[in-house]
């Protein structure tokens, strides 16, 4: 058994000096709201359910917004929220408009790569392979070794 005598001194802190850090990092570490499912399907609505050659404008947005029954405080709310994702939409956006200039159509569902994010050119392969002549499915992994790009243009 230790005697009190023998206990070190517990450390005084500055309690002062203590709070203005928090308050410091309490502003600093806010931690941001996730974005919202309602937002998400409005961009994708956005993204894959308005025709590629219609812009996005007040009232396409007005659009998406009725018809994922958004309030019009929480749409701007949102909006200004989740700017990235917006970014980020209008990107995918932009990247099957120049998709459609070039090929004359973009396949439902599906948006061109893009170069500078290696997550967006991840596309399940054995998809394709379902797309592929019977004849030649046996050998999806074969005909499967090219680029998404190259392969979405030969299949239309």
């Amino acid at each position: 058994m230790i005697s009190s005598s023998r206990m070190l001194p517990t450390p005084q802190f500055a309690p002062l000096l203590q709070s203005a850090y928090y308050l410091l990092m309490e502003e600093a570490d806010k931690r941001r709201r996730p974005c919202t499912k309602k937002f998400r399907l409005a961009l994708w609505w956005l993204t894959y359910r308005l025709p590629v050659l219609d812009g996005i404008n007040r009232e396409t947005e007005e659009l998406a917004r009725k018809h994922c029954k958004y309030s019009e405080e929480a749409w701007a709310r949102d909006r200004a929220d989740f700017q990235s994702q917006w970014e980020r939409m209008l990107s995918k956006q932009e990247r099957r408009f120049r998709w459609f200039v070039k090929h004359g159509k973009v396949p439902d569902g599906w948006t061109p790569p893009d170069p500078k994010d290696p997550h967006s050119r991840k596309y399940p392969k054995r998809a394709l392979a379902a797309r592929l002549p019977k004849k030649y499915r046996m050998f999806w992994p074969v005909l499967l070794d090219r680029s998404d790009c190259e392969l979405m243009e030969e299949i239309g």
